[in-house]
């Protein structure tokens, strides 16, 4: 048998699917079960311990009880992550205890967990920005050709007033080039190996760029800039075959995260922390991912990541990580088709923006800028063939469906 929590209720459901009517000592179990994990969450809460009234405390908190009934009573962690999430229910019970949604970095706020009477899932609770995120309006966006000789699509980051794109060059090696103020300069070829994937640039906050590839024998690989005039000589970083472009974010000096997809098609991730080691590589688990993921740091959150890829049925699929131990599982983000790599970006505090191309081959957007949803999809009047490169919320390179290289930034 099954539990599935329907609107505060508990259905048991037989294996394949068929809904069953339990003898009634069964009923009064569940009754009694959901009865003592409501009043549990209750007294135990924060905004009890703080005066909120018992009634105010019952609107507030019924839909946490909810959601630990289908945390399957996994422990005090997740539990809290539940009574964490209720911040949206109830912010004033919530003033002057250790979950203060005012703080956009604590468990009441940021990218974490919304909880209702339909389970947990990643979202925004907190409510109190202080320069809340825009959402993006619809509408065609116009582009411009750019001379990048490769065949794929670069990877940007920007340094002060630079913005370094690192790219595949025709033979294969990496390559790169800079541009200031309006001007790009000319390619220039870093050398090393020959790369079997896009390259994933990140820039840590000591100014250092890190970026990762896969080599020729299918492992990850790094190429290293740490200041001065030279570059390191690429670094086979070894541990097992990567079966798609890897993906790199920054979270503090030489801290590194870097993902992609695994010799199992599942969701992989290669970590390191200060010190001259990497950790092993690490299973993910979760689904088959039908593209190269893309990770973003949440800008304002820096222990949040989502990952973004394309899942079994074609759909936008994403995994969270919170700061905590564990990863949420794939959460399908619905919408069409996407065809191709999607494309994560946040240059805004408390915004994500995805960029992929739809099942019409034409350049989309989805954005979440808190709360429990995610927009529309914006389809922004752009064919393109499916390689993508978001620089910001506003600026993405794509290639068409002739394989040219285009700038495409909002109006």
């Amino acid at each position: 048998m099954a539990l599935r929590v329907v609107s505060s209720r508990v259905r048991v459901m037989s294996q394949d699917g068929v809904q069953t009517r339990p003898a009634p000592d069964s009923v009064s179990s569940w009754r009694l079960l959901r009865t003592i994990c409501v009043a549990t969450v209750l007294l135990w809460s924060p905004s009890a311990q703080a005066g909120c009234g018992f009634w105010k405390n019952l609107a507030c908190f019924t839909p946490i009880g909810a959601c630990t009934m289908t945390a399957g009573f996994g422990g005090r962690d997740p539990i809290l992550r539940c009574v964490a999430a209720g911040a949206s229910w109830c912010l004033e019970c919530l003033e002057g205890t250790g979950l203060d949604p005012h703080d956009a970095n604590g468990p009441a706020s940021g990218a974490g967990v919304v909880c209702d009477s339909n389970g947990c899932r990643p979202g925004k609770t907190g409510g109190a920005l202080t320069v809340p995120p825009v959402a993006a309006t619809p509408g065609t966006w116009p582009r411009s050709a750019v001379a990048l000789p490769n065949g794929g699509v670069p990877s940007v980051i920007r340094d002060g007033n630079k913005t370094i794109a690192f790219f595949r060059g025709t033979n294969r090696r990496l390559w790169m080039m800079t541009r200031t103020d309006a001007a790009w300069g000319d390619p220039v070829d870093l050398g090393g190996i020959s790369l079997a994937s896009d390259p994933s640039a990140v820039i840590d906050s000591a100014g250092k760029y890190r970026v990762f590839y896969a080599g020729s024998n299918g492992h990850l690989w790094l190429s290293s800039w740490d200041g001065g005039p030279w570059w390191s000589a690429p670094a086979d970083l070894g541990g097992v075959k990567i079966n798609s472009a890897p993906s790199a974010v920054a979270l503090a000096p030489e801290t590194y995260r870097v993902f992609y997809k695994g010799p199992n098609n599942h969701l992989w991730l290669s970590s390191k922390d200060p010190g001259p080691w990497w950790s092993a590589p690490a299973d993910l688990g979760g689904i088959e991912l039908g593209s190269a993921p893309s990770a973003v740091t949440v800008k304002g959150e820096p222990n949040h990541i989502g990952v973004f890829y394309v899942g079994r049925n074609g759909h936008l699929t994403m995994s969270v990580w919170d700061g905590g131990p564990w990863w949420s599982q794939p959460i399908d983000l619905g919408g069409g088709q996407v065809r191709g790599n999607p494309s994560a970006v946040s240059s805004v505090d408390h915004e994500i923006d995805v960029f992929y191309v739809n099942g019409s081959f034409e350049l989309s957007q989805s954005q979440w800028i808190g709360g429990p949803w995610w927009s529309a999809v914006y389809a922004r009047g752009v064919a393109a063939r499916g390689g993508v490169a978001a620089m910001s919320n506003r600026e993405v390179f794509i290639r068409d469906v002739q394989g040219r290289l285009y700038f495409v930034s909002a109006p």
